[in-house]
């Protein structure tokens, strides 16, 4: 069948050939961020804050251990 998108809608053409009056949103809800680095949450995600902190704490354990 035809289809055609409208910003986050897809909409896909009846049988009969009509349109529906709106089709079907693909973005979903926004996922909440989190800047936790300690966070078990299965439902927010890690910003990008969270990600550098982490990264950055990562890193600066490599280096502590290789200096010994």
């Amino acid at each position: 069948p035809a289809y055609r998108w409208d910003g986050t809608f897809l909409s896909i053409q009846n049988p009969d050939g009509s349109w529906p009056d709106q089709g079907i949103d693909l973005q979903g809800p926004p996922v909440p961020l989190s800047n936790s680095v300690t966070s078990t949450s299965e439902t927010d995600a890690a910003s990008s804050k969270a990600v550098k902190t982490a990264y950055d704490r990562g890193s600066a354990g490599i280096a502590a251990v290789e200096t010994l």
